[in-house]
């Protein structure tokens, strides 16, 4: 028992955070970042007769494992392989039960060419690729409507960059309220001291006859 608690502990140690790009970020790093993966398949079969074909899984081990810095810098050589070897373990079961969730696979093939004969098909298919492209100019270079994760994800990063925004107001504006403090008070007390010498001064003659000859001018 002790042993599974501390497994558990070292466990917890090597997970890494789960961050997926926006649309946004993805857009601006890399837009051909596995674009149309899902299309690889169907267009392979197009053109090519499948004589071999081998998912590798990925759906478990990937996002655990890649980039997973905390996972590669462990110290216990033993202790990572345990658990690298139950991610895959885990990954292999589930691709088992969901055949379909294969991100990778290993696939080889024959040349169909009897299909550069078949004009209506490959009209077709150009035909969808044109519309394709041209809705995602329209859409400003996305292909498809956005899925709830997608949504919750850019909706998250615009409430995250508002509150990064409000902070930075809220620190300009302290800032200002500080430097209007310090401007308040130094005249006050720059008054304070000079109030002696002031009054000296205004009550020169010179100075009382600029003052008298003021009011004279002001209009009544």
């Amino acid at each position: 028992m002790k042993r599974d608690t501390r497994l558990t502990e070292y466990a917890r140690s090597l997970r890494q955070e789960m961050v997926y790009p926006s649309i946004q970020t993805m857009l601006v790093m890399d837009p051909t970042e596995a674009i149309h993966s899902e299309l690889i398949l169907e267009t392979f079969h197009r053109y090519f007769t499948n004589t071999q074909f081998a998912p590798l899984g990925g759906a478990i081990a990937y996002p655990l494992l890649t980039h997973n810095a905390r996972m590669f810098a462990a110290a216990d050589n033993d202790e990572r392989a345990h658990w690298i070897d139950r991610i895959v373990a885990a990954d292999d079961r589930f691709l088992a039960e969901h055949p379909d969730s294969s991100l990778f696979a290993y696939f080889a093939g024959t040349p169909r060419k009897a299909v550069l004969e078949e004009s209506g098909d490959l009209a077709e298919w150009d035909a969808l690729e044109l519309e394709r492209e041209r809705h995602a100019q329209a859409n400003g270079g996305e292909y498809y409507e956005r899925g709830p994760l997608s949504v919750a994800l850019l909706a998250l990063e615009q409430e995250h960059a508002a509150r990064q925004g409000a902070e930075a107001q809220v620190a300009q504006l302290q800032s200002e309220l500080q430097a209007i403090r310090e401007n308040f008070w130094y005249p006050k007390i720059k008054r304070a001291l000079d109030a002696d010498a002031t009054r000296r001064v205004r009550q020169s003659r010179p100075v009382q006859r600029v003052e008298r000859l003021v009011r004279k001018e002001r209009p009544a």
